[in-house]
């Protein structure tokens, strides 16, 4: 029905190669021409690695202790009771002290307790060595042995040591990097072209691993691959793009806001690679209760007091972010505290928060026409529109379920869509606060993404966690579903369409990476939408034909491929059908293989006209072999 397309930049289509594993929770679009040229790298000094060290230990020390800590109460909360039962037990006369001391002079140690023993007993308790295993351990000298012999620890040169990690200042001077320059194709796949697209993915490995993933796509080359990364603290839930930058001049950049299930919003620089930190953060973290002294009996809970000043933002996970195209240094955000909070970039201080909801607030966005309007959608399945400069008026809808996505309607700005957790999509009027100008059945279990096309009025996609995509021509009255396909992603989490291509949208899920879908490689989406935006039709049709061009090349080198664009099929799944082989590397082996059956058919020729001149010889098979028993017959009586 509709093409999944993932491609790197230095191979064809032919190509195969998925957005990698692991949730994709969240995606964004970053439009052409909004990066540079050539990102900045990175060059950390010594003393800045040393405070990200230095730091990361702290974080991983705290939630240890953490950790610890839970455990260690729960551990005492057992104790006490246990001791409670024990006293119990004293004063009932059940327990024998005579029975016990029996039962550990037989050695039964299941019900034994661990016994603390002290680091000097440990020491006193070393196995004393034999004097000829003594002699024996001499000869290898293993007191001196990481001591070399000649080298000054003090005037080490060509090393650096930072957190207890060595290496050499230059890579030029270590032995064991063969590669000293990178080449022009790693350097070009650096480089950002004025058609290049990137989309920031939100995925957490199935290690555990949080990280955002920056893809770099080309919708004229069919280039598809990973540009840059960066690693988080925390499972991602959100991201936002940003183009602002308060330390530019023009105050334009090339940002990405990232929520997680950390209460702080991270501001990552989309220019920089391999950065090792934000660029700022938003809000700080609510601040820790005390800690509750060890020891005793266990008293009743009392409220325990935090440490530290009160948190700036919010208390818990980011769940939503959304940032004002026209009034380009404010940012909102929604969070699983039930509020809403509005951020000046200038100075990553919250200018106001909104707490129109009493349950979770996944979604919001801006409104379109009227830049100082937002819209959110909570749990508690109400939506809120209202102007941010008057927040107590408030037009509210209430729907049936969770608002899980939410969706302003390009071609419509009075106009926006919900999807909720049990399946519906829902189309509402501003200007008819409470009413719904239509309500769709659309998945079978929780619509969980949905996206409109940009330049194409009606086109709607929707997912769901029943692991299927879904077309929708929203048009008029009576909304209807054009196609469908299950793009093996498992349940659905994120889809986006494309803000230069309003046909191509990027989705992911529980499994199979972030996969590119061109939608108008489809001749039945291409015909029903076809009068809507001819521009686009006429390009997909363009890029269909150099598809089949392609897939003529490949069969007449004998590669297999896939069948021709055919505008009454649904199942045009390309990424199925095509080899693993690039269109370069298959025009190869096909002349490896030309030149193979090449000498084939000369060895087979030769045969032919062998057995053509026996023939007219009147040479039969019987007098080959007799011929042949004669010959080993004088061979053998020489």
């Amino acid at each position: 029905m509709f093409c999944i397309v993932p491609l790197n930049r230095t191979a064809t289509r032919s190509n195969i190669m998925d957005g990698g594993g692991g949730i994709v929770a969240c995606a964004v679009w970053v439009p052409q021409g909004m990066a540079k040229a050539d990102p900045e790298r990175v060059e950390l000094s010594a003393e800045e690695m040393r405070r990200l060290l230095e730091s990361t230990k702290s974080q991983l020390d705290e939630s240890e202790a953490a950790g610890a800590e839970s455990e260690g109460a729960e551990d005492m909360d057992g104790a006490e009771s246990d001791e409670g039962s024990e006293e119990e037990e004293d004063e009932d006369g059940e327990e024998d002290d005579d029975d016990d001391d029996d039962d550990d002079d037989d050695g039964d140690d299941d019900d034994g307790e661990w016994v603390d023993v002290e680091e000097d007993e440990v020491e006193q308790q070393e196995v004393q060595l034999t004097p000829e295993e003594a002699a024996e351990l001499a000869q290898y000298n293993l007191d001196e042995y990481d001591d070399e012999p000649g080298v000054d620890d003090t005037e080490t040169k060509g090393f650096a040591n930072v957190g207890g990690l060595v290496y050499h200042t230059s890579n030029d001077d270590d032995p064991y990097i063969t590669m000293k320059d990178a080449d022009e194709q790693d350097l070009d796949d650096f480089s950002v072209r004025p058609t290049d697209n990137f989309i920031a993915v939100g995925r957490t490995d199935q290690d555990g691993l949080s990280h955002v993933e920056i893809h770099l796509w080309n919708g004229e080359e069919d280039s598809f691959f990973v540009h840059n990364d960066m690693l988080l603290s925390s499972f991602p839930l959100c991201l936002e793009w940003l183009n602002f930058d308060a330390e530019s001049e023009a105050q334009t950049g090339n940002l990405l806001a990232v929520g997680t299930m950390s209460p702080v919003i991270e501001i990552w620089d989309l220019d920089v690679l391999e950065a090792a930190e934000p660029l700022m953060c938003l809000g700080t973290p609510p601040p820790k209760p005390k800690k509750r002294r060890r020891g005793g009996k266990k008293k009743k809970k009392q409220p325990q007091e935090p440490e530290g000043p009160p948190p700036t933002g919010h208390t818990k996970e980011v769940m939503g972010l959304a940032w004002n195209s026209v009034q380009r240094n404010l940012l909102a955000s929604s969070s699983a505290d039930c509020s809403v909070k509005l951020w000046d970039l200038n100075t990553g201080e919250c200018l106001r928060t909104y707490t129109h909801h009493k349950g979770k607030i996944e979604n919001l966005a801006w409104n379109i026409a009227q830049p100082s309007v937002l819209m959110t959608g909570g749990h508690d399945g109400l939506v809120c529109v209202f102007d941010t400069k008057n927040p107590d008026a408030v037009a509210q809808w209430q729907l049936d379920s969770d608002i899980e996505c939410l969706e302003w309607c390009p071609w419509d700005p009075e106009s926006f869509l919900a999807g909720t957790s049990n399946g519906f999509i829902y189309q509402c009027d501003v200007k008819a606060p409470g009413e719904t100008m239509f309500k769709l059945k659309a998945h079978d279990s929780a619509t969980t993404a949905m996206s409109c096309s940009p330049s194409i009025n009606g086109l709607l996609v929707s997912g769901s966690t029943d692991h299927i995509i879904k077309i929708w021509d929203i048009q008029g009255a009576s909304p209807r579903m054009v196609s469908s396909q299950d793009p093996s992603l498992g349940p659905v989490y994120t889809i986006r369409f494309c803000p230069d291509f309003g046909a191509v949208i990027a989705c992911g899920g529980h499994v199979g990476g972030l996969k590119i879908v061109n939608l108008f490689e489809s001749g039945k989406l291409r015909r029903h939408f076809s009068k809507r935006n001819p521009t686009l039709v006429a390009k997909a049709e363009e890029l269909v034909e150099r598809r089949k061009a392609e897939m003529e090349e490949r069969a007449r080198l004998g590669i297999k491929g896939g069948p021709d664009d055919d505008d009454d099929s649904d199942q045009e799944d390309w990424a199925s059908i095509l080899s693993g082989l690039s269109l370069e590397e298959a025009k190869a082996e096909a002349e490896v293989q030309e030149k193979r059956q090449k000498r084939l058919a000369e060895k087979k020729e030769k045969r032919r006209q062998r057995r053509q001149r026996e023939r007219e010889m009147g040479i039969t098979k019987k007098d080959k072999g007799k011929g042949a028993a004669s010959q080993d017959a004088a061979s053998s009586a020489q």
